[in-house]
């Protein structure tokens, strides 16, 4: 894993089981590209963070 997301998931109050869908949709849709599932995943928890402030 290349970047911390389960830290990152922490701080913005998402689930484990949310956090884990996110990663599963994003390996599904870039199966041979890390760096853009790391990418896409750090802005998708941001976002959902954001939307519960």
């Amino acid at each position: 894993m290349m970047f911390d997301y389960v830290s990152l998931a922490r701080r913005h109050n998402i689930d484990q089981d949310t956090l884990e869908q996110i990663l599963g949709e994003l390996h599904e849709e870039f199966p041979d590209d890390e760096m853009m599932v790391g990418l896409h995943g750090i802005r998708i928890i941001k976002r959902m963070g954001e939307q519960e402030e």
